[in-house]
């Protein structure tokens, strides 16, 4: 038997193409397509909508933590280290579990600075210390040097935390920092999440001696750096 070509085959069954093309491009062809179509949209939304809808709604319920009044504090004459201040804020509408807070050095070079120094009165001791070190670039902020590791810290919704951070730095170099956050959501605790913050430049320039100024002189210019932090202190 001889086979029929494929564009012959409408006509073999006594149906042209032109046929065809009329009757789609009439009143009756484009209603039927038309309806075809809107058919085929209400059955891919039915089958799509519930799952976009939960997905909405895991979202909006989800917990969502963000880093906030970001600085980095003065360094003064008399002392090598500078304040590292930043908040953790729950948005979400869940708790949230901290469970790291990491300082990363993502570059470092010497301190292309010189200040002048003066003597002052001691450091004070603030909640977190880090000795920053040119070979290091990854430092556990929440660590203790001789005591328990500190527990994960719980923001709940609508919480806010603040963080102090002292950096400390011997040698004079610039160092660019980054915070870096591992939380989880505790109605998702099995999915990790991790918050960076953008890069922070820290200077600590080489020291420079000023032995001309007299003991009266070192001890106003203290008092008027002292002055000014106790202003910009929050």
């Amino acid at each position: 038997m001889k086979a029929i070509p494929k564009r012959n085959l409408l006509m073999a069954d006594g149906v042209s193409g032109t046929d065809v093309i009329g009757w789609l491009t009439s009143s009756k062809g484009a209603f039927a397509a038309v309806a075809a179509l809107v058919a085929l949209l209400v059955g891919l939304k039915t089958l799509v909508g519930p799952a976009v809808a939960r997905r909405r709604a895991a979202r909006e319920a989800a917990g969502s933590l963000r880093l906030i009044q970001v600085d980095i504090g003065t360094l003064y004459p008399w002392q090598r280290s500078r304040e590292l201040r930043f908040q953790v804020s729950n948005a979400g509408r869940s708790t949230c579990v901290l469970t790291a807070v990491r300082l990363r050095v993502t570059a470092s070079r010497e301190s292309e600075q010189e200040r002048h120094t003066i003597a002052g009165a001691p450091v004070q001791v603030h909640k977190y210390r880090i000795e920053l070190e040119p070979d290091k670039t990854e430092y556990d902020v929440r660590s203790r040097l001789f005591s328990p590791a500190e527990p994960p810290l719980s923001v709940a919704e609508g919480e806010t935390e603040a963080f102090v951070v002292k950096l400390i730095s011997q040698l004079p170099r610039w160092y660019e920092i980054v915070i870096s956050l591992d939380w989880f959501d505790t109605k998702t605790p099995d999915e990790t999440h991790c918050l960076t913050s953008e890069p922070l430049e820290a200077d600590f320039p080489q020291d420079q001696h000023d032995s001309g100024s007299t003991p009266w002189q070192e001890l106003q210019l203290l008092r008027d750096a002292m002055k000014r932090q106790e202003e910009q202190a929050p």
